[in-house]
């Protein structure tokens, strides 16, 4: 067993890597289903898991000279803050609807990530550039309440900005670490 949670932690860190992050629905349903650990430690040991893995990318990242602090910044104003009212409301969600949530959760990042191979991607240029923000919280919420990485939401925030995708996986990286060190 130890084995096979340290290759698919390889694999899963390897993809963090590259991507400048997102690997939090991987961590987490690899310790749910594979290490059978209970959604509400998954959710703390994910992104315990993910921070050696994010810390080399961001480094990587950093030398490209393509990270973005101004613009990582303005994830984390409401992201931090929704990171912490997520951890502290998620002890108090009953286990039945937490693992609901979790799984509802996973699915749609699953179904969203069928849905971008398939279907090429929509223009963010029509929406409201106050959105980024409410990107922000999403993936505070996500970081607070389910463990999970929130890289989708800082990506899509960034992108959502102007950066072009080298700049958003490297700023990325950058605002998850800060996220999964509050959560």
């Amino acid at each position: 067993m130890a084995v096979v949670l340290i290759f698919l932690g390889f694999l899963v860190g390897a993809f963090i890597i590259s991507m400048g992050g997102g690997g939090g629905s991987f961590y987490l349903g690899i310790l749910i289903g594979v290490a059978h650990l209970s959604p509400a430690s998954a959710a703390a040991t994910s992104l315990f898991t993910a921070l050696p893995a994010l810390a080399v990318g961001t480094y990587s990242h950093y030398r490209t000279g393509n990270m973005k602090f101004s613009y990582g910044n303005k994830i984390l104003v409401t992201a931090l803050p929704a990171t912490v009212v997520g951890s502290l409301v998620s002890g108090y969600i009953p286990v039945t609807i937490y693992n609901w949530a979790i799984a509802i959760i996973l699915f749609g990042l699953g179904v969203q990530t069928i849905l971008k191979s398939v279907r090429p991607g929509k223009s963010s240029a029509n929406l409201k550039p106050w959105t980024v923000y409410l990107f922000g919280v999403l993936s505070g919420l996500m970081v607070g309440i389910a463990g999970l990485s929130g890289g989708g939401p800082v990506m899509a925030g960034l992108l959502l900005l102007g950066l072009n995708m080298p700049q958003a996986a490297a700023t990325s990286s950058y605002t998850l670490i800060a996220l999964s060190i509050v959560g």
